[in-house]
């Protein structure tokens, strides 16, 4: 049943404008702001991050146990699909990369490095200014697919709806604290401390299934050359080094005359990279191993 919500979900992804309104993400940016204004100074911190995850977790962990085998596991089904066009957000990577390769062709960097943030998380790795910028987009393509994708269709195989939904709480905390300075720095460190372990294994994963869909030797040597790191930051660095060497370019390569191109090879590894992973869920179901 996850893999027919999984294959549902995805084909529903195509028609945004008309599932926006079904997502909820300024909705709950508003409640962690309504949290934050009524829990004294020496709680909004990583207190802060646990209760603003752990009401509506739990809530949807009640749900899916309610409602989870309801007609033989179509009520799960239907779970899976809301959960999943839930985390998929509101941002979406093909007008992302439209609005920044407009704005880079026409000289507008405030608006190219808005798109950039944007495909990035709300943050943008030290290069991205100026002719950095490029790689930061291409970058923030390999990490947006891992935050609204694959990550997400890691924890739903894992743990059904509720693991996609904590998983995008948990992205949505970190770029709350991110994209709001005056959340505080314990808050901010303690989302991202929640989202680099809620995204070290996806991040590996999804590692892997770009070798698999690209070049593998330079996408190993990429993860080589990045293994050591830790932390979110970590994270994106290997998503960036494996997404980079599966397209046979180097991270530090100039991206200026070739960016159209880079872009679109990147989408491109993406889509085949979600065929990895479908092929791979739907082994797992036919063995038993995902319901």
């Amino acid at each position: 049943m996850r893999l027919i919500a999984i294959l549902l979900a995805l084909w529903a992804k195509q028609y945004p404008q008309q599932l926006d309104r079904l997502r909820v993400t300024d909705s709950c940016y508003r409640y962690a702001r309504w949290l934050q204004t009524r829990l004294p100074v020496g709680l909004w911190g990583s207190a802060g991050v646990i209760l603003l995850l752990l009401p509506p977790l739990l809530l949807a962990w009640l749900i899916q146990g309610w409602f989870g085998d309801w007609l033989f596991g179509l009520g799960g089904m239907l779970l899976g699909v809301a959960a999943l066009l839930f985390a998929f957000g509101t941002e979406h990577s093909d007008l992302l990369v439209e609005q920044f390769l407009q704005a880079w062709r026409e000289g507008d960097q405030a608006l190219a490095r808005q798109a950039a943030t944007s495909l990035n998380g709300a943050t943008l790795p030290p290069m991205s200014s100026g002719e950095g910028l490029p790689q930061a987009a291409v970058q923030g393509l390999f990490c947006y697919s891992h935050e609204r994708i694959f990550g997400v269709l890691f924890w739903l195989v894992l743990l059904g709806p509720v693991g996609a939904f904590a998983y995008h709480l948990i992205v949505l905390a970190r770029r709350f604290g991110d994209r709001h300075p005056d959340s505080g720095d314990g808050f901010r460190q303690s989302a991202r401390g929640f989202a680099w372990m809620a995204g070290w294994l996806p991040a590996r994963v999804t590692a892997a299934s770009f070798a698999l869909a690209g070049s593998f030797i330079h996408c190993a040597e990429g993860w080589r050359a990045r293994r050591h790191l830790s932390g979110l930051d970590g994270n994106a660095e290997l998503l960036a080094a494996t997404g980079f060497g599966a397209l046979g370019l180097a991270p530090s390569s100039s991206l200026r005359e070739l960016l159209d191109q880079a872009l679109n090879d990147a989408r491109s590894l993406i889509r085949r990279a979600i065929v990895v992973w479908l092929a791979a869920i739907t082994l797992l179901t036919l063995f038993g191993w995902v319901p």
